[in-house]
């Protein structure tokens, strides 16, 4: 008798650890998931009205996700569990019918300039459920995931920000020799090479004639932009030269046409595909003899004007 009890229960329990791994698998399966291919998988759901959204990093970056929103009359997030610098989950809560923008972002802080070194972005919409009448969250549009933001020498006096994003060239903010920073501007990134405490000892080189750094100094801040025409363009219509020594002193200000950005990439050409698709690269190299740092890095640029830092993988003697 006691055997057969035995029996009865195992089998309850092993039916009932089926059933688990069944229902886990199902639900698994149920999330949506995009960036399969990249270092930051993500996978989402709406669950009775909240958007539920699993983000992952496989790159070995040691900060952690934070979420925030450009609405939050529109919906609430927390983060659900513990989250660490690997995986996070957050839960996007609708609170009034509208559209929000949500962010998950990893960055590096320095002073008063944050640095995204991963932003994933959702376009949330907040409507009435026809079915419950209660609010909850959809998704509209697809997912955007930008990365290439990144610190060198983020401990030292003299730190270098990294943006695969560059202002077009059209802001006149960066050629206003007269203008001030303002609080608002020293909270951006200024140009692909951001120098925000000054340039100080460092030195940027690249390893081809095809990539032209082009360089402002204000003293106590400098940056760099990066063009790239190595692709086949010439140097777009109203640039300046880069070898042109006359009385502009190689300031970059361009006039006109505005629809070009400092890669040199016609920026009508943003499409999904041109978001992906590679024109070319190089390396650059980060020299600070003063800090004891020497650095290369991998600069992809794409299409559609935007590039990607990266490290460059060390050659097996």
């Amino acid at each position: 008798m006691k055997k057969l009890i035995i029996i009865i229960i195992s089998v309850v329990l092993g039916l009932g650890i089926i059933a688990g791994i069944v229902s886990g698998i199902l639900y698994y399966r149920s999330f949506i998931r995009v960036f399969k291919k990249t270092d930051y998988p993500v996978a989402y759901k709406v669950i009775d009205g909240n958007l539920v959204i699993v983000l992952k990093d496989k790159s070995g970056s040691s900060n952690e996700w934070t979420a925030i929103t450009d609405n939050t009359n529109a919906v609430s997030m927390e983060t659900k569990g513990k989250a660490k610098a690997s995986k996070a989950k957050f839960i996007v809560s609708p609170k009034n019918n509208s559209i929000a923008n949500v962010y998950f972002v990893k960055s590096f802080n320095l002073g008063k300039l944050s640095v995204a070194e991963t932003l994933i972005s959702f376009a949330v919409y907040v409507s009435d459920d026809e079915e419950t009448g209660a609010l909850r969250c959809d998704v509209i549009d697809y997912p955007t995931l930008s990365t290439g933001g990144t610190v060198i020498g983020a401990d030292t006096a003299y730190p270098i920000a990294l943006s695969g994003y560059a202002p077009l060239i059209d802001d006149d903010y960066y050629y206003d020799e007269t203008a001030t920073e303002s609080d608002a501007a020293a909270a951006l990134i200024h140009g692909n090479i951001d120098f925000v405490n000054g340039k100080g000892d460092w030195t940027v080189e690249a390893d081809t004639t095809e990539v032209f750094l082009r360089e402002y100094d204000r003293g106590d801040r400098a940056y760099i932009y990066i063009n790239y025409f190595g692709f086949g363009d010439v140097i777009p219509e109203n640039e300046e030269d880069p070898d042109d020594d006359g009385d502009n002193g190689g300031n970059g200000k361009s006039s006109g046409d505005n629809s070009i950005t400092d890669t040199g990439i016609d920026i009508n050409n943003n499409t999904e595909t041109d978001a992906t698709e590679e024109v070319g690269s190089c390396e650059l190299t980060f020299s600070n003899a003063t800090l004891g740092i020497s650095e290369k890095k991998k600069v992809t640029f794409y299409k559609d004007g935007h590039m990607i830092f990266s490290p460059v993988e060390e050659k097996k003697k």
